[in-house]
């Protein structure tokens, strides 16, 4: 049996990452009171789950050259990557002007 460090250096995946996977039923556990341990056999099953195919070898993981790539900064919208890749830059919202803050005396 092996514990949630060891299946998270097994795995590279950090401790909290892995009690989450365990809460999900997706990397099968066993609980002992409040211990949780894994049999190395459920890592491997859930380890080969996690294994990508490539069907096609010439569209590989590394094999960019047939693909358009385009650069949207991190942290931008669906609809703002819709835009981007339409070709169209959308518009920036007008600032709204706060409502003065009064105080009746």
């Amino acid at each position: 049996m092996l514990t949630a460090a060891q299946v998270g250096s097994m795995l590279g995946l950090s401790l909290s990452k892995v009690y989450d996977l365990a809460r999900s039923g997706d990397l099968r556990c066993y609980r002992f009171g409040g211990a949780v341990r894994f049999e190395p056999a459920d890592v491997e099953a859930y380890k080969a789950a996690c294994k990508v195919v490539v069907l096609d070898p010439s569209r590989s993981l590394t094999n960019t050259r047939n693909y358009s790539v385009s650069l949207v900064p991190a942290g931008v919208t669906d609809l703002d990557r819709a835009f981007a890749e339409a070709g169209v830059k959308p518009r920036k919202n007008r600032p709204t002007k706060a409502a003065p803050y009064s105080r009746k005396r």
